[in-house]
């Protein structure tokens, strides 16, 4: 514990502009924002990179490539630094590029100013001096995992590369459930030790539950079981 030195910015995800308080669902993991009018839960799972074609190095790159999180530069557009580190055989390197692939699978080489370019089997190449860092926006239009890729050349003609995958994340905000039929004003969200819901109006705390309307169709027994009391069901 002694060695924690602090608490930095991971990454910036989802902002409604009435967020009054935050909670953890217990069973779920998921996560309850509360607005004055609404309680929206999300979820906030990382996916792992489905487009990582190998999992591990399976021979020493000429540089190897490490992205952080450029916490020097906050807001809603999310900047990315990426640093290229030399390694053991880096004075070999004759040329690179970088290029990234994004969430639906697109290519884009990734210019000397830090921008997104169409890419090309043999374009985006920088010769002589030795690479230098990025700095680099990811779109928020384009959530999920990012694989940014360095690729170096030596002077055989022999290719290498270094992938780092780079979750762009975004809360999803799955359902949102009006509650001013409950408390006109709502101030904050939590659950107890028991994981019982309570919504504070500010004066009062008010016991709460989730409920369902959902039902589950068993075709062996030709049986429709559901979640609540209903006088008439109709099947279609």
């Amino acid at each position: 514990m002694s060695r924690f030195s602090g608490i930095q910015t991971y990454q910036s995800y989802y902002s409604p502009a009435t967020l009054r308080s935050l909670a953890v669902e217990p069973n779920t993991n998921g996560m309850l924002i509360a607005t004055p009018a609404s309680i929206i839960y999300c979820d906030r799972r990382e996916p792992s990179p489905k487009d990582l074609y190998r999992s591990a190095l399976t021979e020493e790159p000429l540089y190897s490539l490490l992205l952080e999180y450029d916490q020097t530069i906050p807001g809603d557009l999310r900047h990315i630094n990426i640093r290229p580190l030399p390694l053991a055989r880096a004075d070999q390197m004759v040329q690179y590029r970088f290029w990234a692939v994004d969430p639906d699978g697109t290519h884009w080489l990734i210019t000397s100013k830090g921008e997104f370019a169409k890419y090309q089997s043999n374009g985006g190449w920088f010769r002589g001096d030795p690479p230098k860092n990025l700095s680099v926006i990811l779109p928020n239009s384009q959530c999920g995992t990012w694989l940014f890729v360095m690729e170096c050349s030596d002077h055989t003609g022999h290719r290498n590369v270094d992938i780092y995958p780079y979750l762009h994340g975004a809360v999803n905000p799955l359902i949102e459930l009006d509650v001013t039929s409950l408390v006109p004003d709502l101030q904050a969200v939590v659950f107890d030790s028991r994981e019982r819901l309570w919504l504070w109006d500010g004066a009062k705390l008010i016991p709460a539950k989730f409920r369902y309307d959902a039902y589950i169709y068993e075709p062996d027994a030709r049986s429709v079981f559901l979640t609540d009391t209903y006088d008439e069901v109709h099947l279609l």
